[in-house]
């Protein structure tokens, strides 16, 4: 896990980077894409939503690709959809309970 920390101002952001590997190709329709196995680095921004009575985050998630052991010039991170990822999860046999937290 990663935190940003700026020095005398407390944050409420923080970024999670997790690497997931996938045994199948597997579809994000949120990235409107196709991708083959492979392990995958992904993002998670949690950002705190100020103005409510008690803590709350909204999150937000991305996709670097290609997969970490392909060697391209060229790297995206691309916006998704946290339910697809788990849906992609679950297809490929894994609990995406126990990797996203």
């Amino acid at each position: 896990e990663r935190s940003r920390v700026r020095i005398g101002v407390p944050m409420t952001d923080r970024s999670i980077e997790v690497m997931l590997t996938f045994q199948k190709d597997f579809r994000l329709a949120s990235a409107r894409m196709s991708l083959p196995a492979g392990t995958y680095r992904v993002m998670i921004e949690s950002e705190e939503i100020s103005g409510l009575s008690f803590p709350a985050y909204r999150r937000s998630w991305t996709i670097q690709i290609p997969a970490v052991s392909v060697r391209s010039g060229k790297v995206q991170m691309l916006a998704i959809d946290g339910d697809d990822l788990a849906a992609a999860l679950t297809a490929d046999g894994q609990d995406p309970a126990e990797l996203i937290r």
